[in-house]
């Protein structure tokens, strides 16, 4: 199941990698989605506690928005 649901995410990563090579646009984001993605054993030994990584924020921390978007710390003051 986890297998299966890592590869469909590397299958997906392909296709944009793909699409911005055909584009000519350098996608700074795809190696290391993909390299996180790869990394899921040896990162989450708990299969039913895995936090996926998120294409722009493949190494997310649980401190983002739906999106992955990063969210910001509040001001301390």
């Amino acid at each position: 199941m986890i297998r299966g649901e890592r590869n469909d995410r590397l299958i997906d990563a392909d296709i944009r990698l793909q699409m911005s090579i055909e584009e000519g646009v350098d996608d700074p984001w795809i190696s290391p989605y993909k390299y996180a993605l790869r990394n899921i054993p040896e990162d989450f030994a708990d299969p039913f506690n895995i936090t996926w990584p998120v294409y722009g924020n493949p190494y997310p921390s649980g401190n983002e928005d739906s999106d992955g978007s990063p969210i910001p710390e509040s001001d301390p003051e």
